[in-house]
């Protein structure tokens, strides 16, 4: 099955539009900027990544920069990536293991 895009949704708001820019680096990467209306008990909208790569390839060239992204913010970020109703979550201290997993889904 090839995966094409994924939502990428930021703990810290103040960084998606940084990180839309990171990813548009990427040839081929378009990227769109969605809300997500708030849950029962939530305030606000949730402002998140769809990144839509050339074929799977390029997504998964999207995906191998979000490590650099995550060190490059400050401690604590997280990036929530959902690809096809699977969800992985993304911090500095886990991003080197967790990545291989994704890569690994993409490619089944």
């Amino acid at each position: 099955m090839t995966r094409t895009s994924a939502e990428v949704f930021v703990s810290d708001q103040e960084t998606v539009q940084a990180l839309g820019r990171w990813c548009r680096m990427v040839e081929g990467t378009r990227v769109e900027f969605l809300s997500t209306p708030p849950a029962p008990g939530e305030l606000g909208f949730w402002d998140h990544l769809l990144v839509v790569g050339g074929g799977s390839g390029g997504l998964v060239a999207v995906l191998r920069v979000l490590p650099e992204f995550i060190r490059s913010r400050r401690s604590g970020l997280t990036l929530t990536v959902k690809i096809d109703g699977k969800e992985w979550e993304l911090e500095a201290s886990n991003v080197d293991s967790v990545l291989p997993i994704i890569e690994k889904f993409m490619e089944d």
